[in-house]
């Protein structure tokens, strides 16, 4: 039986399947209730892939202790259910890496969905 590192590995991921099984263990509000969506795009730094698909410049927080304000990288989109009060913990519903040619708003939130 395959496992779920191997199929990370391979990079064969049912995206959508993957959005299931997010959305199954979400503890979604009741009935009539109000549902908070946060969506973030946080950077994954990874100067050393010299290599990497799609690799673009990246933002560095924090300056001055940062010796350059830019690195390359990838952004990440992430979607989460936020709860209903604060310190509760966060459910994700998506996470998906921005392609340099979108922003992030159309990776979080796609116009054709």
């Amino acid at each position: 039986m395959a496992s779920l590192y191997e199929a990370f590995e391979d990079g064969r991921i049912n995206r959508k399947r993957l959005q299931e099984v997010f959305l199954r263990f979400a503890r979604l509000p009741e009935k009539g209730k109000v549902v908070w969506i946060g969506v973030d795009s946080s950077n994954l730094y990874r100067p050393e892939a010299q290599t990497a698909a799609d690799r673009s410049v990246v933002y560095v927080p924090n300056l001055p202790e940062s010796d350059r304000p830019i690195s390359y990288g990838w952004q990440i989109s992430t979607v989460v259910l936020l709860p209903e009060e604060a310190g509760q913990g966060s459910y994700v519903l998506d996470s998906q890496r921005i392609p340099s040619n979108r922003l992030a708003t159309e990776v979080a939130a796609p116009a054709d969905q």
